[in-house]
Parts: C-alpha cells; sequence; structure tokens
C-alpha cells in the first residue's frame, strides 16, 4: 500500500470508528490530547497539510483527496473540520460535569466527614439530580444577587423560579399520591416522583416530568437524593412545612442557612476539576460552571445513544 493510500485508509476508519461508537473528534480537540490543549481547526488542517505534504515527496497523489483532481478534500476529513469549527463558534463553552468528579465529592464527604447540611452535603444532592435533569441554574438554585436567605429570584407575580416543595409530587408502586410528611419519614413508600416544571424557556410553564426509582444503583438514585435534600430542607426550616421557598438550602460555616449560587458551585466544580484532571489553574482554563450539569446530561444521553432531537426534547 502506498503511503497516500495508507494515510486515507488511517483516516476513513478513524473517522469510521468515531461515527460507531459516538466517540466525537471534539474530544481530541477539545484537549483530551497528550498535551491536555485545545485544537483549533486550522491548526488540524495545518498538521494534515504538512503531513500530506511530506508523503508526496515520495509519490502518488495528494492523500487529503480521494482522488486525483478532485477540487474538495474527502469527506472523511471535512466532517472533523466542520465539526471542530461548528464547537469553536460556540459562545461560553463548559465542559460537561462527569461522573469522575462526582465520585470525587463524595469521596471528599467521607473522607473528612462533612456535615450532612453542609454546602458540599447540600450540591452532592442537587449535583445528582441534576445530571439526570439538565436544569438551568434558575431552576434550581440562585446568582450572586441570591445569596441571603429570603433573597431567592422570582417572577413578576411573586412565584420563585427555583424547585419548591408544592413542586414535587411523590407517588407509591400503584401512583398513588404519598404526602411529604410520609416521604420524609418512610421513603421507601416513594417508588417516583413528579416534579413541575413552573417556568419553562419554551414556554411549557408547569410541565410534569417523572422521575423513578434506581434499586440498582442507589447512590445514582434520583429519589434517594430528593429525600436527601428535602429532609435538609426541613431541618434548616423553623417552620414545619414551610412553601413557596427554594429548596436548595445549605448551613454556611457561619451556621446560618443560605442559597446555592452559583459562585459556589463553580468553585466547588473547578477545586474538583483540578484535583481529577490535573489541571494547572495559572495556565489551563478551568471551564465549569453550574451550566455544566446541563452540558453532563447532555454527553451522558448522547452516550447513551439517544439523537440529538431526543436531546432537544428531553433537556
Amino acid at each position: 500500500m502506498s503511503n497516500s493510500s495508507y494515510i486515507n485508509a488511517l483516516v476513513r476508519y478513524l473517522y469510521e470508528e468515531s461515527q460507531e461508537h459516538n466517540v466525537s473528534t471534539l474530544s481530541l480537540a477539545s484537549g483530551y490530547n497528550l498535551h491536555g490543549k485545545q485544537l483549533k481547526s486550522d491548526t488540524i488542517k495545518s498538521y494534515i497539510r504538512h503531513v500530506s505534504t511530506f508523503l508526496m515527496r515520495f509519490g502518488g497523489h495528494d492523500p487529503r483527496y480521494d482522488n486525483v483532481g478532485d477540487t474538495k478534500m474527502s469527506r472523511y476529513l471535512t466532517s472533523i473540520f466542520d465539526e471542530v469549527s461548528c464547537h469553536e463558534g460556540v459562545r461560553d463553552k463548559c465542559e460537561p460535569y462527569t461522573l469522575r468528579l462526582q465520585q470525587e465529592l463524595e469521596a471528599r464527604i467521607l473522607r473528612d466527614a462533612v456535615d450532612r447540611d453542609s454546602l458540599l452535603a447540600a450540591l452532592a444532592d442537587w449535583f445528582v439530580c441534576h445530571l439526570m435533569t439538565g436544569c438551568r441554574l434558575s431552576k434550581w438554585a440562585q446568582t450572586s444577587a441570591g445569596i441571603e436567605f429570603g433573597q431567592h429570584a422570582r417572577d413578576c407575580d411573586g412565584v420563585p423560579l427555583a424547585f419548591c416543595i408544592e413542586d414535587i409530587d411523590c407517588r407509591d408502586a400503584n401512583n398513588a399520591k404519598v404526602p411529604i410528611a410520609v416521604f420524609l419519614h418512610h421513603p421507601e413508600k416513594v417508588h417516583r416522583i413528579y416534579i413541575r416544571w413552573t417556568h419553562q424557556k419554551n414556554g411549557d410553564h408547569g410541565e410534569l416530568r417523572l422521575f423513578t426509582l434506581n434499586t440498582s444503583n442507589p447512590a445514582r438514585c434520583f429519589i434517594k437524593r430528593m429525600h436527601s435534600l428535602i429532609s435538609r430542607f426541613y431541618r434548616l426550616m423553623d417552620e414545619s412545612l414551610p412553601t413557596g421557598i427554594p429548596l436548595s438550602v445549605y448551613r454556611s460555616d457561619g451556621g446560618k442557612v443560605t442559597n446555592i449560587h452559583d459562585a459556589v458551585i463553580t468553585k466547588v466544580m473547578r477545586d474538583l476539576a483540578i484535583h481529577v484532571y490535573k489541571l494547572d489553574p495559572t495556565k489551563d482554563k478551568i471551564k465549569f460552571s453550574s451550566h455544566s450539569l446541563r452540558v453532563g446530561a447532555c454527553v451522558a444521553l448522547h452516550a447513551l445513544g439517544f439523537t440529538l432531537d431526543q436531546i432537544k426534547f428531553l433537556l
């Protein structure tokens, strides 16, 4: 086989493998390579051009083209260039929150024996839930303007944007309603939970979404985590049945009830990423924020074989 035929065959093989196994070219282009640096589309084109120029010194046609005389490069290459260029055009890109980061967070909680009402414990619950829901920040936490308890974001009618206790509908194995008070003391009675999205970007306000019990992996069970965060909410509240208050609260180091907000989410995620992925905060761009949960949910669904249209519908 000639050098030109070899590089064409190699590029085609890598392309077909990526399609078959849902492995995106972006894995390498966005930094998952030997140097841990993002590769631009123009850089990839330059690499391939130099390799092709070198191989052409030994005879044969330009391996970037399928046939002699072609004016357009092989579709196996153009597909790669197009995907990377599309990725470059996305503004404010975030890395996905992953199970490796979640495992590190849970390991720290166990190692340091953190309080069950602390920020890390609260985030561990919410992060598991939102790897399944792919929620935007406004649906569960606050911006820096809403750090203080009671200063949460509301719509024009005074309805909180984030999930509240009245948005949670618990059901048993027969789909009969289970009161929250029963759920708190007997979590085993709940087999499914409907959550109401009171506000949505697409205008479908009030939509109910169903989440079911995961008996095979309790640590990743949505219902188990919801029980944990709702229990925390009631421990921190003075009222017996507080309503109209976002569930995403924790006890700060000073003992004060505080809203979970974007700054602490970003800080915890980036600290986890630095440790897990061996990043250098003085050199590397650490692109993690609350939006990483939404990205992580997209990546998880893609890895499970869901189509782009299905992912858009689900998230």
